[in-house]
């Protein structure tokens, strides 16, 4: 069974014999061990909030990189203490954290602390007869028994504490964040070799390969460390969990070594214990390109919010005026906070409402987020032409003269009072000296002003006279739009998607399906998912992204499902090369389609589906129609026979309409439904919301954006509250839902089918710190109001992503998210990976 999100990477499980999708549903055990863990990550917040890692760190490469402690006769060889922070992805092989041997291209080591390829902590000792011990795996030479106690896993581009423990006796421990993990008695005598040197980040010598010759002959450390420590005593497990806890106490007589690496620049590495062993980067004390690099690493920050109307969306609903973030991650939610800390940032809310981050679970995000253009956002809450008009004028001030401004989806003739789209000429009046091309829908219609009818022209493309292109004709014009689209124009205008995302108080995503769309295909240079890989591994975010494998098609057979099985798994091992996925980015699910199209009740789909169920994969099924609904849940409930789909979070996704016995069919089998509010811009009834939310099926909330839908949540909200739909008019009568249920499927509803419900979803103590901070009052404005309701502060991890005027000057937003954040992925040169990956999805 693959494993499901990890609670805290702390803590993660690993309960598979092959690499782990990680985002698949947890079995039954693995939901008792994450409530383990989050109860204990409850724990240690509370315990200890100091983080060694905090200024600076350095940043070593995994090709050569080292820092240099030149030998002295402190050195401890057989009764040691070693720890050090760490910071890295899946190592292509071995990398050394701490390591003592000698620099004369011999196999003398002493000892070192290291992680293998496959992310687990171990430290090797060589004895007086240069025989390897390995421990506590036992993969280089036999052994006494060792007992692992806990997950040894640390490769997961988490901050974690890792040290080594011997005695006198031979016994040795290792240690991650402060517990003991595994332990052996006996242990060999490490060699004691003159003039061993001390190596931070790689291993000294040209190191032969074990047993089976599999290693490469150096073992360097891709990733950060910092403040690494030595002690010529075994540190007892109170101690080390001190170390983890409060530091390093620099006094200690049986310190004899601790590199702060708090110089930030420079070749010095000062030793800060008694010892005075100092270092330097590199092989040699002169710059050499064996030199790791400093970086800058995020202060242990503490933000309490207070006096505010904080809807937390826990089990109660309750309401509460304050919260305490520390790392990311809520530590206090109430009314009190009691003793700040003096050096906490403390913002007051005024009373204003927040809410939990919201998560869109189904969303076309990657398409709409690549299309040519300046994107002209604010349409989506203009209802007049005069407001659309005077929106576009506002928007002209932040793009350069002679680009384009553009709207592709997000509008209709409904949503004006006017029933229709603005003329060429008010264009004009409007954006004089910018091109302009607003797109209804998949195919139109369209209209353009006259700079961009003479664009539209130079290059061929027909356009009516009135600047319009009718339904179905707008094709060329689009095409025209992608061929001067570059992707460097592509990373801008993901950003732009990505902070007006921010500014609505959306911070996760699920993505469905490539780019290109709207009667046009991008060009082979734009990099599509492969542009969000990019800025993940950069620590660049602003949005947590989901997203899914799918194609269509009508074909299975003996290779897998048509496209989807070769795409899955040739994305998820990329997304390992890259890194393997965090809470920022990862995979979650098939679909929306994987065998079968549009409106298809024909095809093979419990053939289909059960290939999904077979690899332990996640589905979410478009479906419409009641014939479709029941097509789709008849090959669910065949594959549940074979394989149980409960936990694999299956789902049908729009339902336009759907019985009561068919939400019965599927909560019987542990499946749940996506809604979405395109027929808000179509102007009919659906979904059924009323139905869906009593009956306990799982149900999230979602737009479908944006070809046939506004991105705002705050708009699929007001449909599902009001039962209006855009003009105004009441479709969905007898369906709606409250304000608070309608929150419901936007929060924890959502987590539920993003396998994020144990970290995101609830302002509660120990889940990650995303919440939005509101522009009104949500229970209490009038109706209308809520399709215009938008952020004014924005937290994800608890740093700010967005923040409006009125917070902009107090909260320090130009420091949010410093490049060397958590927010990154893995590490190496990424750019051939995201060729590859972008080439894995249909468009």
């Amino acid at each position: 069974m693959a494993t499901a999100r990890s609670t805290h990477n702390v803590l993660e499980v690993v309960c598979s014999d092959s690499p782990a999708w990680r985002d698949q549903g947890p079995s039954r055990m693995e939901h008792t061990m994450k409530v383990a863990a989050l109860a204990l990550l409850v724990t240690l917040f509370f315990a200890s909030t100091s983080i060694a890692q905090e200024g600076s760190a350095l940043s070593f490469d995994g090709t050569d990189d080292r820092v240099t402690v030149p030998y002295d006769t402190s050195f401890p060889t057989e009764v040691f203490t070693a720890s050090a922070w760490i910071k890295l992805a899946q190592p292509a092989g071995r990398a050394a954290i701490i390591a003592r041997g000698e620099d004369d291209n011999s196999f003398n080591l002493s000892w070192q602390l290291y992680v293998t390829r496959d992310g687990t902590l171990e430290v090797m000792l060589e004895d007086s007869n240069e025989r390897n011990y390995c421990y506590p795996l036992n993969n280089c030479a036999p052994m006494g028994i060792c007992t692992v106690t806990g997950d040894l896993f640390v490769a997961d581009d988490d901050w974690h504490h890792v040290a080594v423990a011997r005695d006198a006796s031979g016994a040795l421990a290792l240690y991650i964040d402060g517990e003991r993990r595994a332990g052996c008695e006996g242990t060999g005598v490490p060699s004691s070799n003159n003039f061993q040197d001390l190596s931070i980040g790689c291993t000294f010598g040209t190191i032969g390969p074990p047993p089976g010759g599999i290693e490469p002959p150096t073992w360097f450390f891709p990733g950060l460390i910092d403040a690494p420590a030595m002690w010529n005593v075994a540190l007892s497990e109170t101690q080390i969990a001190a170390v983890f806890g409060g530091g390093i106490d620099p006094l200690s007589a049986a310190l004899v070594g601790y590199w702060a690496f708090d110089e930030g620049t420079g070749q010095a590495v000062a030793d800060l214990s008694p010892a005075g062993n100092n270092g330097f980067l590199g092989a040699t004390p002169d710059v050499d390109s064996a030199d790791p690099l400093w970086v800058s690493t995020p202060v242990s920050a503490e933000l309490v919010l207070i006096n505010g109307n904080i809807l937390t969306m826990d089990d109660d609903e309750s309401i509460v005026s304050a919260v305490r973030i520390v790392d990311g991650r809520f530590v206090a939610v109430g009314d009190s906070m009691g003793e700040i800390d003096p050096s906490a940032q403390v913002i007051d809310l005024n009373g204003r409402t927040v809410t939990p981050g919201l998560i869109d679970s189904h969303i076309h995000y990657f398409r709409d987020s690549h299309v040519p253009g300046y994107i002209f956002s604010d349409i989506e809450t203009t209802f007049t032409i005069a407001a659309l008009l005077d929106a576009l004028t506002e928007r002209t001030t932040s793009v350069p003269a002679g680009e384009f401004i553009t709207a592709f989806g997000r509008l209709r003739p409904a949503q004006f009072a006017e029933n229709r789209l603005p003329t060429l000429a008010e264009l004009d009046s409007a954006a004089p000296k910018h091109p302009v091309y607003l797109h209804v829908s998949f195919d139109g219609p369209a209209v353009t002003n006259t700079l961009g009818k003479t664009f539209f022209e130079a290059r061929g493309v027909s356009v009516n006279q009135s600047g319009t292109f009718n339904r179905g004709q707008a094709a060329p014009a689009v095409q025209a739009l992608f061929g001067e689209y570059t992707n460097d124009d592509a990373l801008r205008t993901v950003r732009e998607y990505m902070q007006f995302s921010a500014s609505l108080g959306l911070t996760t995503i699920q993505n469905f399906s490539g780019c290109g769309g709207f009667g046009g295909r991008v060009g082979p240079d734009i990099l599509c998912e492969g542009n969000y890989f990019d800025l993940w591994q950069q620590g660049e975010l602003r949005v947590r992204v989901r997203t899914a494998a799918g194609a269509t098609g009508t074909n299975t057979d003996a290779a897998g499902i048509y496209q989807i099985v070769p795409n899955t798994e040739a994305a998820r091992q990329e997304l390992q090369n890259l890194g393997g996925g965090d809470d920022w980015l990862d995979f979650t699910t098939t679909g929306e389609f994987v065998v079968g199209r549009f409106g298809d009740t024909g095809a093979p789909f419990a053939s289909a589906y059960l290939q999904i169920a077979e690899r332990g994969w996640s589905l979410r099924q478009h479906s419409i129609s009641n014939a479709e609904n029941n097509a789709h849940i008849s090959a669910f409930e065949t594959v549940n026979t074979t394989v149980p789909i409960a936990d694999l979070r299956w789902a049908l996704e729009h339902v336009f309409s759907i019985s009561n016995n068919d939400i019965n069919r599927l909560k019987a089998i542990g499946a749940g439904v996506t809604v979405q509010n395109q027929q808000y811009m179509i102007g009919r009834s659906g979904p059924p919301y009323r139905n869906l939310v009593d009956s306990g099926v799982p149900v999230s909330g979602g737009t479908d954006a944006s070809a046939i839908s506004p991105m705002s949540p705050w708009i699929s909200i007001y449909h599902m509250v009001t039962g209006r739909v855009a003009s105004g008019a009441v479709m969905n009568a007898g369906q709606q839902i409250s304000r608070m249920e309608a929150l419901r499927l936007y929060t924890r509803g959502s987590a539920w089918h993003t396998f994020d419900d144990e970290v995101l979803g609830s302002i509660e103590v120990g889940k990650l710190a995303d919440l939005v901070v509101l522009s009104d009052d949500y229970l209490s404005v009038p109706e209308d109001e809520i399709r215009t309701l938008s952020s004014v502060l924005t937290l994800i991890d608890g740093r700010i992503v967005h923040a409006a005027a009125e917070f902009s000057d107090s909260v320090g937003l130009d420091v949010a998210f410093l490049p060397g954040d958590s927010n990154a992925g893995g590490t190496g040169d990424i750019s051939d990976g995201l060729a590859i990956l972008d080439t894995l999805f249909l468009k």
